[in-house]
């Protein structure tokens, strides 16, 4: 048996029936209190877009720690250059995610994460390998 459709004037107005699945999920985050950490967690992943590609090359954002956003840089020349950038990349950060959740930057120099994920292309050996057969039996001895 189908249900019936209400009319207009018969719909509930009392906040039950159907929700959108995001009005859902963003309150019981709320409930919970991860929402600050969704956050944190979205300006991580933002990073390549925020920063631009170049930027992204050589940086790769970690973590959000009491503010404080670790990135792990290439080389120091690199660290040198974004210290300057400082303020303005986290202006950015901030004005994307529309919350001040960054006030600092930490460059972690050398601290390059590894690569994750299996790698796309396998090289061919060198040369292939071979059996070498031997005409003696196995337990003959040397004279």
């Amino acid at each position: 048996m189908c249900a019936r459709e209400r009319s207009p004037k018969q719909r509930r107005t009392d906040g039950r029936g159907p929700a959108a699945l995001g009005v859902v999920l963003a309150k019981a985050l709320g409930d919970l209190g991860l929402e600050p950490r969704l956050r944190q967690a979205k300006v991580i992943l933002d990073w390549p877009e925020t920063v631009g590609k170049e930027i992204a090359r050589h940086t790769r954002a970690c973590n959000i720690r009491r503010g404080v956003l670790s990135v792990a840089v290439r080389t120091s020349a690199w660290a040198a250059q974004l210290a300057f950038l400082k303020a303005e990349l986290v202006s950015r950060l901030n004005e994307r995610a529309q919350a001040p959740i960054v006030h600092d930057i930490h460059w972690l120099v050398g601290n390059w994460p590894k690569r994750r994920g299996p790698r796309l292309v396998r090289r061919p050996l060198a040369t292939p390998l071979r059996v070498r057969r031997h005409s003696r039996a196995p337990n003959a001895s040397f004279h």
